[in-house]
């Protein structure tokens, strides 16, 4: 049993580092790094109080449903320009970036420089290059924006960071793509659960993201003071482009995920689609079984399968509803003590749907414990994949 399990896991984690390697160089290197789309600079610091407590990430896709863009966002509370020096000597990153065991640069004679890294996670040792471009200074924030592109043979990943000042901190962007692969057993997974490739390529955006934000706090530490009165402004500018995520912690673990996502079917409608869990199994690809339980505990049940190759989690759940949302909790199985809670509410002539969740998927899974042991981010890129394929069919489905 115990080799079974090594063994699938071994295979497992093969599959998802291999989903985030980052190739080494080509003799001649032919650059093609993909479009990065920006937002207006006033828009991002109006959502800076926001990221307070949460980081951000937005999740742009193309209409044949594959990634376009991810941008990533947090607050540090430390000065942009601390935080760009940090980002820009990468021959440091060894030192605080996890599972990074080497890091050098190669200046070049443009101005740029060539970061060429090893990553190892005992499974697999992914080695990687990128360029860095020092970009102009814009006048709205004192700490210049840095470009960091795959700069070998065809390379099309692309990261574009910007510090934005933010009462004593720092908003730090970094806008991103990358090109997840689709043959092979990864192509199986990928067609298991779609969303997956989001929540892979977050990965590796997320973990330098929030290492320079550790890090510079840890380092050149301020304290944000927004002052009293200073309006919010709304996410909506973002849910127009795609779907969100918002990932709450304490102490480096994740405690909840909250997606979101703009559709035009009506809040009854959608409400419809989500309270009938049943019917699930037939238009949302993770699902492979969901039936009827009855009544447990006073409330209606229903026996949920999640699946992806090599992984099943069975859960039966109890379900309330109100007149906007359903509430979802587990009662017995793989994710007891897990929650699902959706809301709708209308806005500017939109549905908005929001889906919130807290599950373990590596309690009842030594396979995925051991991931997460390896890189503890795979819990942001996991839950955001089996997160968003839920919200993503119901939606779909309530349009249709």
């Amino acid at each position: 049993m115990t080799r079974m399990l090594d063994s699938a896991f071994v295979k497992t984690a093969s599959i998802f580092f291999a989903l985030i390697a980052l190739p080494g160089g080509g003799a001649h290197a032919v650059p093609q790094p993909g479009p990065l789309a920006r937002f207006p600079v006033e828009k991002l610091l109006s959502i800076g109080s926001y990221l307070r407590n949460t980081e951000l990430a937005l999740i742009e896709t193309k209409p044949s449903g594959s990634l376009k863009q991810l941008t990533a966002m947090t607050l540090a509370q430390a000065p942009p320009e601390k935080v760009r020096d940090i980002v820009i000597h990468a021959e440091r990153y060894s030192e605080f970036v996890r599972n990074m065991e080497e890091s050098r640069v190669t200046p070049n004679k443009d101005g740029t420089f060539d970061h060429y890294y090893k990553v190892s996670y005992t499974v697999q040792t992914i080695y990687g290059r990128h360029r860095y471009v020092m970009l102009p200074q814009v006048s709205s924030s004192p700490a210049a924006p840095v470009d960091m592109y795959d700069c070998d043979d065809n390379g099309t990943r692309h990261f574009r960071w910007e510090f934005l000042p933010f009462f004593g901190g720092t908003v730090v962007v970094l806008y991103g793509y990358d090109e997840v692969p689709s043959d092979g057993f990864v192509g199986k997974v990928l067609r298991a659960v779609p969303t997956l490739e989001y929540g892979l390529a977050l990965i590796p955006q997320m973990t330098l993201l929030l290492a320079m934000k550790s890090h510079a706090e840890q380092l050149y530490p301020t304290k944000v003071t927004v002052p009293v009165g200073t309006k919010v402004g709304s996410i909506g500018f973002l849910l127009e482009r795609g779907m969100l995520a918002l990932f709450r912690s304490q102490q480096g673990k994740l405690v909840d995920t909250t997606m979101m996502a703009e559709t035009r079917a009506a809040p009854e409608r959608v409400l419809s689609v989500i309270g009938q869990p049943t019917d699930w199994s037939h238009f949302i690809p993770s699902i492979t079984q969901s039936d009827d339980r009855g009544q447990k505990n006073g409330v209606a049940a229903f026996e949920m399968e999640q699946s992806v190759p090599l992984m099943s989690w069975d859960t039966t759940f109890g379900l309330r509803r109100d007149k906007n949302s359903v509430d979802m909790f587990g009662l017995e199985g793989d994710l007891r003590g897990g929650r699902m809670r959706w809301d709708t509410q209308t806005k500017n002539g939109k549905t908005e749907l929001v889906l919130r969740t807290q599950w373990a998927f590596d309690r009842s899974s030594v396979v995925m414990r051991q991931l997460y042991k390896l890189e503890p981010l795979f819990e942001y890129g996991v839950n955001v994949g089996m997160g968003l394929v839920l919200l993503r069919s119901v939606k779909v489905k309530a349009e249709q």
